[in-house]
């Protein structure tokens, strides 16, 4: 059985249509959002993230762990896998299964390795501008990978859920 979800923005334009899924699978819900990649466009996710916690309902430290995580992943897709290139695009995935929400970001850039970005918080480190999103995004959530796709590199970010979904 599947049924369809439509999200409107402020505006009044469909942004994002939301196929929930009641099968035998694990998946309960899928959300995505697809932004353009200029740093107005981070605004939108948001919004595409309230709306989806009307579903799943996160306590609020859960939401600002996942808003905040999410934020950065976006940001660095954007400046990053894009290159702030406007007319490349950022799609947000966020999959909901019984006890697990997966964030996915996807952009056209080369990827890289989670753990080859050094600690912001040793030596050297503390004066450099780069590494504290990911180090963040490491400290909140319960993993974070980023592979290589055929067209780009996705960070996929993981969180366990207090109660099934």
């Amino acid at each position: 059985r599947r049924r369809h979800t439509r999200f409107r923005n402020v505006t009044g334009v469909q942004t994002c249509a939301l196929p929930i899924l009641i099968m035998s699978t694990t998946i309960r819900h899928i959300f995505t959002l697809h932004i353009q990649s200029s740093l107005k466009s981070i605004r939108r996710l948001s919004a595409f993230l309230k709306k989806a916690n009307t579903v799943i309902n996160l306590s609020e430290n859960d939401f600002y762990r996942l808003h905040l995580c999410a934020t950065e992943a976006v940001n660095n897709a954007i400046l990053h896998g894009n290159n702030l290139d406007e007319k490349k695009v950022v799609e947000i995935r966020c999959e909901v299964k019984k006890t697990v929400l997966i964030l996915s970001v996807s952009d056209f850039g080369n990827g890289f390795i989670v753990n080859a970005i050094p600690n912001p918080l040793r030596g050297k480190n503390k004066l450099k501008s780069g590494g504290r999103g990911i180090f963040l995004m490491k400290a909140l959530m319960d993993s974070i990978e980023s592979r290589r796709t055929k067209t780009g590199s996705v960070t996929i970010l993981k969180m366990r859920l207090r109660k099934e979904v």
